[in-house]
């Protein structure tokens, strides 16, 4: 009597294995949950970038734009324009239903060369710093942490085009809302990677050839 075939049992696929990439996405994704929203802030005097990473959206930010003066033209006062650009930042923040947990902003400082001393006889410095009180204020009165970052630690001598071309690798070209990542939102956006723990030279992140160096 002949023994009955045993049933040929399928094999599983294998799962590929995570790339080193995915991993690191899966960790700054967790820290997401346990902070909250971030949003980075790259201050001007003529406008301001901003974006908000969460964990539902990350890697692309949930919301990134760039607050331009709503003043009048004939307006002189520095102050009274930089008021102007961070009210049109929390107004857009507002209309998102967008409420940071962490605002993390770039810190001004005087450049070392002609342009940097340009700039603080010129008085900009004051004036970004004055901004950079104005998030400090709002991250506080809605139980939020603030985070200042200085430029020549999160991206170094890294050119713009660098580092957009470094970042849209990791976050796209787009927000979760399908609009074009541009201006100062590049550098907003790295201003919030920084804090999550994004080196601009990470290669796991951001690896690749740099077609602009």
């Amino acid at each position: 009597m002949r023994k009955p075939k045993r049933p040929i049992r399928k094999r599983r696929a294998r799962r590929p294995a995570k790339s080193p990439r995915d991993v690191a996405i899966e960790s700054i994704r967790e820290e997401l949950k346990k902070t909250g929203p971030v949003v980075g802030f790259d201050p001007g005097v003529k406008a301001c970038g901003f974006a908000v990473f969460t964990a539902e959206c990350f890697p692309k930010p949930f919301l990134c734009d760039v607050a331009y003066i709503q003043t009048n033209e004939e307006v002189s006062s520095p102050f009274i324009k930089i008021n102007s650009i961070f009210s049109v930042s929390c107004w857009a923040l507002a209309c998102f239903e967008c409420l940071p947990s962490v605002w993390v902003v770039e810190f001004p400082r005087v450049m070392s060369g002609t342009r940097g001393e340009a700039a603080a006889r010129k008085g900009d410095v004051l004036h970004l710093a004055h901004f950079c009180g104005m998030v400090h204020s709002e991250a506080i009165a809605s139980d939020g942490e603030f985070i200042e970052v200085d430029a020549g630690k999160w991206k170094g001598q890294l050119s713009k085009e660098l580092v957009e071309e470094r970042l849209s690798r990791l976050i796209g070209t787009v927000d979760a809302n399908g609009k074009d990542i541009d201006s100062h939102g590049w550098d907003a956006c790295g201003i919030a990677l920084t804090y999550l723990g994004v080196s601009m030279d990470d290669k796991e992140l951001l690896g690749g050839k740099d077609e602009k160096a």
